[in-house]
């Protein structure tokens, strides 16, 4: 009974060093596409952000997560509205929000972080830095419209 329990307390050790110890690994583009991976790390504020990239929306981005978006080589026009909050309904109603085009090649791969509090923006950072705090945010999902 004693080894058994040895065992299976080694066996959860191991697994939990495995993942412990994952990180993040960006996909790779196909050769006529580029991907662009839009995060907001933990450290930035509890607004949850409705992004878009011309005008297709695609998730709602809240700290601690990021998204693949797989783009077509061109400038990719994003946008992302605050979601309503007590406190900031009249900035929704008005268009407040963050923009930034991008020109993509493809084959290539981008990272856009939601950066400020005050000042809020999409800042482009480089691959090292950014799969250092992608590592820390879990993925979402593309938005799909319920029919």
């Amino acid at each position: 009974m004693r080894a058994s329990i040895k065992s299976m307390a080694s066996t959860v050790a191991f697994v939990a060093s495995v993942f412990a110890n994952q990180s993040f690994q960006p996909t790779a583009p196909q050769s006529d596409k580029a991907v662009i991976y839009i995060y907001k790390p933990k450290t930035y504020g509890k607004d949850i952000y409705r992004v878009q990239a011309n005008g297709e929306r695609l998730v709602d981005l809240k700290r601690g997560t990021y998204f693949a978006y797989v783009a077509t080589p061109g400038t990719v026009n994003l946008v992302a509205q605050k979601r309503p909050r007590v406190g900031n309904v009249v900035g929704w109603a008005v268009g407040e929000g963050l923009n930034k085009s991008v020109s993509v090649e493809a084959g290539k791969t981008y990272y856009l972080r939601k950066s400020g509090a005050v000042k809020e923006s999409f800042e482009e950072v480089g691959a090292d830095k950014a799969i250092k705090e992608l590592a820390k945010c879990k993925p979402l999902s593309k938005f799909e419209a319920k029919q």
